[in-house]
């Protein structure tokens, strides 16, 4: 994915802010912390430790929506294999 004029980067306390989460649950969300946010693309280390990290809000708050898609459309193929199962018990 490459970046695009629209794209806004921020350090770590600006991003959580705007994308209404927290500073900690960002940083879960990295891959290397087994997540799902991808370095480059979402995220920027800094040239040292101690640097801050710097978040392209844009292109994470899109994952966020991505991964709701995902985990809403997982929640209703789960209801609907529960209502089948409890209609087959009830036919058996």
């Amino acid at each position: 994915m490459f970046e695009t004029s629209s794209d806004v980067w921020l350090k770590t306390p600006q991003a959580a802010l705007a994308l209404g989460c927290s500073q900690g649950h960002l940083k879960r969300c990295r891959v290397s912390h087994g997540g799902f946010l991808k370095p480059h693309i979402h995220y920027s280390l800094g040239s040292s430790c101690t640097a801050p990290i710097t978040w392209n809000v844009t292109q994470v708050r899109r994952a966020f929506h991505l991964r709701g898609l995902k985990v809403r459309t997982g929640e209703q193929v789960l209801e609907q294999l529960l209502v089948d199962s409890r209609r087959e018990q009830v036919e058996a």
